[in-house]
This record gives C-alpha cells, structure tokens and sequence, in this order.
C-alpha cells in the first residue's frame, strides 16, 4: 500500500481537531441572522413567503384565545341559519345546544387543537340534525297544526284553514301543493283576504312549475283581485307582475303606499327606469323621477343600500333636487356604513389623497382614511390589510408599531393563497423593517399576525351570519 503524506495526516488531524469543537460556534446564528440569511435569498427572486403565512396559521389554530373566540363566533353564525330560524329554532332553542359546547370548553390544557376540532364536529352534528328536520317539513297533520286549530278547521273555520293552508305552502322546502290549495280555497270562498292573496300567489307558483300554466294562472289572477280589490297590499303587488305597465304601476302605488316594501322597491325601479334613458324630460317623466325619488328616500331610510347611493347621486348631480354636495357625501357615507364595499373605497381614497370619484376634494385626514382602512381590511381586503400595515409602519393614522406592521404585512399574505407572491419593493420593505426588529418584536409579530387572521375568519363568518339573517328577513318581506 502506497504510503500516505505528511500533508494527507495533517488535514485527518485538522478535521479531527475541528470536530472536537462545539457545534454552535461554527453553525449556530441568532434568529435574526437566520431571519435575514433566509430573506436575503429572496432578492431578486419573486416575493414567496408561504412558509411564513403556513406558520400565522398554526399560529392561530394553536392559540387558546384564538380557539375560543372561533369557536363562539361559529355558534352565534349558526344560530341564525335560515333552517333554525324557519324551522323554529331560534333564541333559546338551537343556539344553547351550541352555546352548551362552548362554555364547557377547555381552551387551556394540552390539545387544545384536537378538543377544537372536536367540538366543531359537535356543532356540525346537531346543525345538521336541525337542517334535516327542517327539510322534511311538515310530515303529519298532528305535527303541522294543533289538534285545536285541525278541528276549527274541520269545522269550518276561515282563519284555522287559512294557518293551515298556508303551513302546507310555506313552511318548508317540500310543498304540499294539493293541502296548500284544498284549504286555502276554503277560507277563500268565506272572504279570509289573506287566504285569497295566498291563493293568488300559490296558484301562481303551480303555474309556473306546470306545462300546462293556463288554469292556475287564470285562478291565480282571479283570487288576485279578489283580494286587491279589498285592499290587501301583497294581493296588489302580486296582480302587479301580470298587468301591463300602466297597470302594472296602479297596483304598485296602491301596495306600496300601504307600507308592503317589496311594492315600493319594484316601484322604484320601474319609475327610475322610465327616466334614466335620456331623451325629452316631459312633465310626466319629471313627475315619475320625483316619485322615485321619494320611494328611493323611504328605501334608503330602511337601509337598502342602493337607494341610499341613488340618493347621493341626485345630490350629487343635482337631478331633480337642488345640488348638494354635503347631503351626497351624507348618503354615500351612509351606504359605506351599510357595507357598501366601493363606497367604503372611495372614502378610504378621499380622507386619504384629499380627493376621490364622486366626491368634492376634502382635507387629508389620516386618522377618517385608517377607519376606512380597516373596516376594508376586516373583510378581508388584502390591499387594505397590507395598507393598514403601512400606516402602523409609518405612523400615520396610528401610533407607531413595528409589530403590527410586520403582523398585517404577514396577514395580507392570504390575497395569494398558499402560495403567495410579491413585487420587489414590497420585499424591500419587510427586509428594512426587520432588519429593526428584535428576536422577541418579531415573535410578537407572529403571534399577532395569528390573531389577525383569526378575526378576519371570524369577521367573515359574521357577514355570512348576516347575510342569512337578511335573507330570511327578505323573504318573509315578500310573504
């Protein structure tokens, strides 16, 4: 065997020498040093911080405060389902169940996590029990109706027939069409007016489901204006979608003065569409767009979003009513406060730059422009989440903080999903800014950015608890 060198036992000798060394002092960084090694890769490459976003979110599926406050924000969204609401379960009912597993909830000992999930599937468990129940509607005289009120109505009792007419029509998913009509007729023909307008309707809606229409819509419009002609509004706005125009509108006023809201919407769009397509602005058309304009203010006072935005372009444009360009920004503030995302845009742009579309220009105010910042940021608009972090970074609006910062910046990250990008300059930014930042600011950071993604989720599951209840709310506006 060859003999080895001088040179070759003096490297085995260094090596060794080395080995005997601790591990720390040669591999060993601060967390900052491995913070800033592992985003300097990132220069010149596209933006990428999923690693980043994947550990907010164990963050905030790991933190008790987090845990609790989701889950209480999942029992009061489905506490107003529309199926616990129309199926009865509402206030005391279905949402103490829920409430029952959030209170007896341990949030504090080791996993946390598995027991969350758990109890999620609880939740999950009886919402959907309640659902079922809810579809299957009425399945038994008994269950539909008290045996007092079935007997009242066997007997010959208009408004125990109209109830129990109107229970096999309305109260779930799977109508009984046939008992719908039976009693409903009945209390018809003894002169309940309800029990006519509901007629009128139900015998619409087997007209349209049928291919042969023609008898249930001469049936529908003849108990239509039974009942219309009584007085009964929903009759009137229902013998409103069969007429012609001039017709049309006659029944409309006639409902809609009596306070029926879906009678004073058609209204509204009817007469704003008689006007808005140019040409000679006649007495007649001058007198329908005031009309409009009246229906739009009962809507907009209401709340209906979109009558307030019509209100703030008449003062705006100076239609019909005299230019006003306080009373425009009063409406659309309002319609922004209602929720009106563009219009929440835009005031966000106006406080921000002094000026924005709509709108006369208005003194910068960072402090109105971060309000609207952040009610864009709570529903999730990346943008504003991100700007909101530029506020808190530059001290505009809000006090300074490096950790809120770097904890929204982190948060905006869910505009690109799992995986996120980015343009250069915004990278830049995050390297100055933790180039500032200690190891225990940007564990803060973290544990921040973990509690902001968490009430972004629980934001959003408050919309959809709103949404639901509006809906429902909507479609009893139009029973």
């Amino acid at each position: 065997m060859k003999p080895r060198t001088p040179g070759f036992w003096l490297i085995v000798a260094t090596v060794g020498l080395l080995a005997l060394l601790p591990m720390t002092a040669l591999t060993e960084l601060s967390p900052e040093e491995v913070i800033h090694e592992n985003e300097s890769k990132q220069v010149g490459k596209p933006w990428n911080y999923a690693d980043e976003y994947r550990a907010s979110e164990r963050e905030r599926l790991s933190n008790p405060r987090n845990l609790k406050v989701l889950l209480e924000a999942e029992a009061e969204a489905e506490a107003v389902s529309p199926y616990m609401k129309s199926g009865g379960y509402t206030g005391p009912g279905a949402s103490k169940e829920l409430q029952a597993i959030v209170q007896s909830f341990d949030f504090t000992s080791d996993g946390v996590s598995d027991r969350y999930r758990a109890a999620q599937q609880q939740m999950y468990q009886i919402t959907m029990m309640l659902q079922r129940e809810w579809e299957k509607g009425f399945v038994k005289e008994s269950e539909r109706e008290s045996a007092e009120a079935m007997i009242k109505a066997h007997k010959g009792d208009a408004a125990a027939q109209f109830v129990i007419g109107k229970g096999y029509y309305r109260t779930s998913k799977t109508r009984d069409y046939e008992n719908a009509l039976k009693w409903l007729l009945k209390s018809a023909e003894q002169g309940n007016r309800q029990a006519q307008a509901e007629l009128g309707e139900c015998y619409l809606d087997v007209a349209q489901r049928s291919s042969t229409p023609e008898q249930a819509m001469i049936e529908s419009a003849k108990w239509y204006r039974v009942a219309a002609e009584a007085g009964d509004a929903k009759a009137q706005y229902g013998l409103s979608r069969e007429k012609d125009t001039e017709e049309c509108v006659k029944w409309l006023r006639l409902s809609a003065a009596q306070g029926y809201v879906p009678a004073q919407v058609d209204l509204w769009r009817k007469l704003s569409h008689t006007y808005s397509h140019g040409g000679t602005i006649t007495l007649k058309l001058k007198q329908e767009a005031l009309e409009s304009l009246m229906w739009s203010r009962k809507l907009a006072e209401r709340g209906d979003i979109n009558a307030m935005n019509e209100q703030a372009d008449a003062y705006h444009n100076g239609e019909y009513v005299p230019k006003d360009e306080a009373a425009a920004l009063k409406w659309h503030r309002m319609a922004a406060e209602a929720g009106d995302a563009q219009m929440q845009e835009l005031l966000w742009s106006l406080y921000s730059t002094g000026k924005a579309t709509y709108f006369d220009p208005v003194p910068v105010d960072e402090v109105e422009a971060m309000k609207w910042c952040r009610i864009l940021a709570a529903n999730r608009n990346a943008e504003a989440i991100y700007a909101v972090g530029n506020c808190y970074a530059e001290g505009r609006g809000v006090p300074q903080s490096n950790v809120e910062a770097y904890a929204y910046w982190t948060a905006s990250l869910l505009r690109w999903g799992s995986d996120p990008g980015g343009d250069q300059t915004e990278l830049a930014k995050r390297l100055e800014l933790r180039a500032k930042m200690s190891a225990v600011e940007l564990a803060a950071a973290q544990k921040r950015s973990g509690e902001i993604l968490t009430d972004l989720q629980i934001n959003s599951m408050k919309k959809q608890a709103q949404f639901n209840a509006k809906q429902l709310q909507k479609s009893l506006d139009y029973r």
